[in-house]
């Protein structure tokens, strides 16, 4: 977003008043919240934080408690930590993977998170919810999303939104779970149910209203929206909540709604067409299922010749932790061709050029297979830094010259 007149002034007068040590930081995160001006990530990455803790409790911490107060700068550090337990890739082709190094990967969701709450003045989640019939919300992927009060005023950014639930629900506040289900449970199908509401719940560690969703869902039989704005939005949920609601779609069959089968395949992004036949969805979710519970699952997965047995073990352990793949994908890709390019294929979704980028240089630089190869060069080009806040490590690649030189050589076995 773009900061009015009057709050660009605001903030300008505190960096231009902020101590030397941490100005540079202020203003970094002035011309982000401004203009969408990514410095920011660069002097964040360069102090090489271990966690989302520390990041809350060093400069970055002081500079918000100057933009807004303590007690709100607090808030804020509590809502970011949740983001641990949580997917770091948004929108449309994300997938549900998570992982031990959030600093990297949840940088631009906390960014997001701290624009709005330093840019929207404060209301209570319960008010919210309490005057519910007052509100609206956008619409899926809600890039740019606000929870509306009457017609023109912008009260609460959807990220916001989301994380305050999620918080509230997880502390088990009655008079939130109270709020909660009378929206989930209205008749009349209150407008302000939708996929930031559900985002925030499947967020939480509240069984109760996890359990409340998956009624609610085994209820929509005959509403496919309702249903696929369920399904569409399990992977945002912490692991648990996910792996509970995968177990409810396969003990009641819900493979039979094509809703169902497009979530599915969001979660795992192995394209559509794989999922056209439902007993191959049944047959992919099974399999998923178990090897989320059971690590000797994933290990018995990775020594089969199977495409399907290698993906599933991949997405399974990059669903808990991407970083772990490391061993695995070094293993993979000296096996034979067809493992090779399902490794490739399962890289490519990842989409985090700085963790592919070490593994398919070799391939690009030395294969003679076309296919190969092509699968290699398009986990290079497949990059997305805004949804992933990356910062790809141009110097691990040779001279670009001799990548172009090596792309019109390679030749077909």
């Amino acid at each position: 977003m773009t900061l009015s007149h009057e709050q660009k002034i605001h903030f300008q007068s505190i960096v231009d008043s902020a101590p030397i040590a941490i100005q540079p930081l202020a203003a970094a995160l002035l011309k982000y919240m401004d203009n969408r001006d990514y410095d920011i990530e660069t002097l964040i990455a360069a102090q090489q934080y271990s966690s989302l803790e520390e990041l809350f409790s060093g400069p970055l911490f002081e500079v918000l408690i100057m933009f807004s107060s303590q007690e709100r700068a607090l808030k804020i550090k509590k809502l970011a930590l949740r983001f641990d337990a949580t997917m770091f890739q948004r929108g449309v082709l994300r997938r549900s993977f998570r992982s031990s190094q959030p600093v990297q990967d949840h940088l631009f969701q906390c960014l997001q998170l701290i624009e709005e709450m330093l840019t929207f003045e404060e209301i209570t989640l319960q008010e919210l919810l309490t005057n519910h019939r007052q509100y609206e919300h956008g619409t899926y992927p809600n890039y740019s999303s606000y929870v509306l009060k009457n017609e023109n005023t912008k009260v609460m950014g959807f990220n916001v939104f989301e994380q305050l639930l999620a918080e509230e629900l997880s502390l088990e506040n009655p008079s939130i779970e109270e709020a909660v289900e009378g929206i989930l449970f209205d008749e009349h199908q209150s407008s302000f149910f939708g996929h930031p509401f559900i985002r925030g719940i499947f967020k939480s560690s509240n069984h109760r209203m996890h359990d409340a969703l998956g009624k609610l869902l085994l209820a929509a039989a005959r509403q496919e929206g309702l249903r696929q704005a369920i399904v569409e939005n399990i992977d945002h949920g912490n692991l648990d909540a996910q792996l509970n609601m995968m177990k409810l779609i396969q003990e009641h069959r819900l493979t039979r709604f094509s809703s169902v089968i497009r979530a599915v395949d969001t979660w795992m992004g192995l394209g559509y067409n794989s999922f056209e036949n439902q007993k191959i969805t049944e047959e992919v979710l099974a399999l998923a299922i178990q090897a989320i519970e059971e690590d000797s699952f994933v290990e018995q997965l990775l020594t089969s010749e199977r495409t399907i047995d290698i993906y599933v073990a991949l997405w399974a352990t990059a669903t808990k932790d991407y970083p772990k793949l490391n061993d695995l994908v070094t293993i993979l890709l000296k096996r034979d061709k067809h493992i090779q390019l399902t490794t490739l294929a399962f890289l490519k979704n990842l989409s985090k050029i700085s963790f592919t980028a070490p593994f398919v240089k070799d391939l690009i630089l030395s294969t003679k297979d076309i296919e190969l190869f092509a699968f290699a060069w398009g986990n290079f080009l497949y990059a997305n830094h805004h949804i992933n806040s990356e910062y790809a490590r141009d110097n691990e690649w040779e001279n670009p010259s001799n990548l172009h030189a090596r792309k019109h050589t390679v030749t077909r076995d």
